[in-house]
């Protein structure tokens, strides 16, 4: 691969971002590889996160594979075999290609229907942390299997719908656009030709004759009600060869099928340059070592025995985050307390006040910025701030009177040895008394006339030599 290519690539290709092992009792854990987790925390800019969710042997690395040659990056490994070939989940993040200021991270899940496996538990971390999801099937009508409805009722547990208040939760959830391969479907209706996202819809209604309380009807309300921002691309059969379908991720896309290319750009340019990056619900961007955080605390859930849940994440992500904030404010403020101290000692105890309220101002802008909270809970986490930073001013306040104090009492040391010097000369003589007070007023007025003294200058006094 070109160097170019490689250096848009912040992983080094693909990584094993969540394992699967087995714990003493034989049962299979998602675990998170450390080193994928922590070189995710260091991506600072706001992501666009791509998860690939579906059944086995549906080409979902493929998938990503075009997503990431069209952004100019690494690639996933592709297997030609009958059992699945991603184990665990996968992650790689490249440049992304629209937005100068994120980057694309691109997660190739387990394919779910592998028994050996615990798809079902890998694939619902990545709903929580994603910008899109892309379910790769082979047929529209899986959608209301219990593979699909399996790996959404893992994650759409979430304390705020037991409190009746999950309405805001489709803002967090990711954009669901669901791939289908090697379609058949004649995309007609009532004799009209229709859009592949008219059809998708046309699934997900309910009809007069489902049960309005069973599976496949509840499936279709939640994906409508947790995914209003939905879509759906229809994939011809790549190729009529079997010969050449083995080979995809290495063919030229002039031996496999025109309309499947075409569908298939259009998919990858609308992931690409439709895409925003990752918000909560409040609409927040957040960055990679937020997803990380959240994905971090799904796979922790699973492995306490607990339910994850959106709401508990949050929560989790939001204590982090602010704590964090508070931790980057205090080290903020003392980098330009710390710079000011060279303009110390100041003429008037305003102007540590002053340099403090400025800074204060800043900093609140760029942290405000960073934390995550609603509108109603900002006011409390600035007094917080406020609170907190007034605290570390004091320490300045105290340093200023302290470097103002040693300054005037250099200087007051020189004046005095002025003073002892003339006195060994002697002002014991007639018109000696007169004398000295005549040198003291001087000195006096030269002491009050010195600048860069600061504070102190009028509470330090002169040491009064005896005569």
């Amino acid at each position: 691969m070109a160097g170019k290519e490689m250096s848009q690539t912040i992983f080094k290709g693909a990584k094993n971002f969540i394992k699967i092992e087995r714990d003493p009792d034989g049962k299979y854990l998602p675990a998170l590889n450390k080193e994928a987790l922590d070189e995710l925390k260091q991506v600072h800019q706001k992501l666009v996160v791509v998860s690939a969710v579906g059944a086995y042997r549906t080409d979902k690395s493929y998938l990503l594979n075009r997503l990431s040659k069209m952004a100019r990056g690494a690639e996933f490994t592709v297997g030609h075999k009958s059992e699945p070939q991603t184990k665990g989940l996968w992650l790689m993040i490249i440049d992304h290609p629209s937005l100068p200021d994120c980057k694309l991270a691109l997660l190739d899940t387990e394919g779910v229907g592998d028994t050996k496996k615990v798809a079902d538990q890998t694939n619902s971390h990545v709903i929580g942390g994603s910008t899109f999801i892309m379910y790769n099937n082979v047929v529209i009508p899986s959608l209301t299997s219990p593979i699909f409805t399996a790996e959404m009722s893992k994650y759409l547990v979430s304390k705020a719908k037991k409190e009746g208040d999950d309405d805001n939760f489709h803002k967090f959830f990711p954009e669901l656009v669901y791939v289908v391969r090697d379609c058949h479907v004649d995309l007609k209706e009532n004799g009209r030709e229709i859009t592949s996202d008219e059809y998708f819809e046309s699934v997900l209604a309910v009809d007069n004759n489902d049960d309005k309380t069973g599976q496949r009807a509840k499936t279709r309300n939640s994906i409508k009600k947790y995914f209003p921002r939905r879509k759906c691309f229809t994939l011809d059969i790549p190729a009529a060869k079997r010969s050449v379908l083995l080979k995809m991720d290495t063919v030229a896309d002039d031996q496999l099928n025109e309309d499947f290319i075409e569908t298939m750009n259009k998919l990858l340019q609308y992931i690409l340059f439709e895409s925003k990056s990752k918000v909560l619900q409040n609409g927040r961007q957040i960055n990679g070592r937020q997803v990380a955080t959240l994905v971090e605390t799904y796979v922790n859930a699973y492995r306490n025995k607990d339910v994850p849940n959106i709401s508990s994440a949050l929560e989790d992500l939001k204590a982090e985050e602010n704590r964090r904030a508070l931790e980057q404010a205090e080290s903020l403020y003392g980098q330009a307390m710390d710079s000011f101290k060279h303009n110390m000692p100041t003429e008037s105890m305003d102007d540590v006040e002053h340099q403090h309220k400025a800074i204060l101002k800043a900093i609140s802008a760029r942290i405000y910025a960073d934390v995550i909270l609603e509108d109603d809970e900002i006011k409390e986490f600035i007094k917080v701030l406020e609170q907190t930073l007034n605290a570390k001013k004091i320490f300045y306040i105290e340093e200023n009177e302290r470097l103002s104090k040693e300054k005037c009492d250099i200087t007051l040391q020189a004046f005095n040895e002025q003073l002892q010097a003339k006195k060994v000369n002697g002002y014991n003589r007639p018109g000696g008394y007169q004398e000295y007070r005549t040198d003291m007023s001087n000195l006096k007025d030269k002491y009050r006339q010195i600048s860069g003294l600061g504070v102190m200058v009028c509470r330090c006094t002169m040491i009064v030599v005896c005569v």
